[in-house]
């Protein structure tokens, strides 16, 4: 037994490194000593990190597609109109006509003038055909408020006039003008009135509408709406203004669903790669600076994970080999000799050496005539790298 721990005192003295053998001259020398369980555990945690890094590296590498909407035809839309009113001679005003945006007297106004105009034009890998129809109409209106919100009681259109816009490669569009005169539309308010016995609130305008179609081969037809109103003047104001819609910019496009490759999301290569470097390095820190205990540095570790198992319950001396004492009895496990030592209300106590560890792997419990002992058993190289691990496991 004395040989065995002046081995391990020796070991320590060397800094723990294993003796040199044939041929370890050029290798790096270990530097660290693990139990056989520990080493495993850390080489299987290497091997684990390792294929889940590879796999990562191949998931994130490997070519994704996903279904998307590709624009084969873009195309915009755009619909305006403009105004002036040509004014009755008068005394007042000098010009012919006044232009937008004035205020406007309704005794003077000879008739209203509105140029409409819209436009689709597009591109892409496609020859589309873009053409389309039109309409140009008065719209009168009847309201009726409730509860300060407006009910509609009647609706009327009269078409002015309607058109095609002709076919165009790509691009198509239409420029027209209309002139209204307000004692047309007020004869059609005063009918209305007259059939439904009511004068309810009344409201014009011109209502420019139409749509595009666009047709490409080997593509469904595409059909694009559009309107643009502009409101006139009613018989119960004297001066008025007039406004018009905000001007219609729409966008679309004739598109085909294809697989598009999807790019490799930033940062998780990265990642893979972190942890395959991870699993190399721990693989190798393992394999080459660390190694297993031998004889007695595994009977060391043995003795080191016995007393943080029950260190904390025995009194330790440093006195020297205890002198054993008469009538004693050896128990079978270690358990056994706290328990007594509960029952008999005396403290179990170890001499250790200059390192720490039990002399002669003894505990004593002293009782006057009746003396108990516990011996730890001495344990084969490879019995005693297994403990190690059971041991520091049910030491935590």
């Amino acid at each position: 037994m004395n040989k065995e721990l002046d081995s391990v005192v020796k070991h320590s003295e060397n800094g723990g490194a294993a003796p040199k053998k044939e041929g370890e001259e050029g290798r790096i020398k270990p530097i660290l000593v693990w139990s056989r369980r520990k080493r495993m555990g850390v080489l299987a945690l290497s091997a684990v990190l390792l294929l889940v890094g590879i796999s990562l590296l191949l998931a994130f590498l490997e070519k994704k597609t996903k279904q998307e909407d590709v624009p084969l035809f873009s195309y915009e839309l755009s619909a305006d109109s403009e105004y002036r009113v040509h004014l009755k001679e008068n005394s007042l005003y000098p010009e012919e006509w006044l232009e937008a945006d004035r205020v406007y007297s309704a005794k003077l106004t000879d008739y209203i003038e509105a140029s409409f105009h819209t436009k689709l034009s597009g591109a892409g890998e496609l020859n589309a055909i873009v053409h389309g129809n039109y309409s140009i109409s008065t719209v009168l209106e009847g309201s009726y408020l409730v509860n300060e919100e407006k009910k509609q009681v009647y609706m009327k259109s009269y078409p002015i006039k309607e058109g095609e816009i002709p076919a165009g490669a790509g691009a198509s569009g239409i420029d027209d003008t209309v002139q209204i005169r307000p004692e047309e539309y007020m004869g059609h308010f005063a009918e209305i009135e007259n059939e439904i016995g009511g004068s309810p609130e009344k409201e014009a305008y011109l209502l420019f509408s139409g749509s595009y179609q666009i047709e490409a081969e080997g593509q469904e037809p595409k059909t694009e709406e559009f309107s643009e109103k502009l409101n006139l003047p009613n018989a119960d104001s004297a001066l008025y203004m007039i406004k018009k819609s905000e001007p219609v910019q729409n966008s679309g496009a004739l598109s085909e669903t294809r697989a598009v490759e999807v790019p490799p999301e930033k940062g998780r290569t990265p990642l893979a790669l972190l942890l395959i470097l991870l699993s190399v390095g721990l693989g190798l820190f393992t394999f080459y600076l660390t190694r297993d205990p031998d004889e007695g540095e595994v009977e060391e570790l043995r003795l080191r994970a016995f007393l943080r198992k029950y260190g904390s319950r025995i009194v330790m001396l440093r006195s020297g080999e205890e002198e054993l004492p008469r009538g004693l009895s050896y128990l079978q496990d270690m358990d056994s000799l706290l328990l007594l030592s509960e029952e008999l209300r005396q403290p179990v106590t170890c001499s250790i050496d200059e390192r720490g560890l039990p002399l002669g792997r003894r505990f004593l419990l002293r009782n006057g005539e009746e003396n108990y002992c516990y011996e730890i058993p001495e344990a084969s190289t490879t019995k005693g790298v297994d403990e190690i691990g059971k041991k520091e496991q049910e030491s935590h």
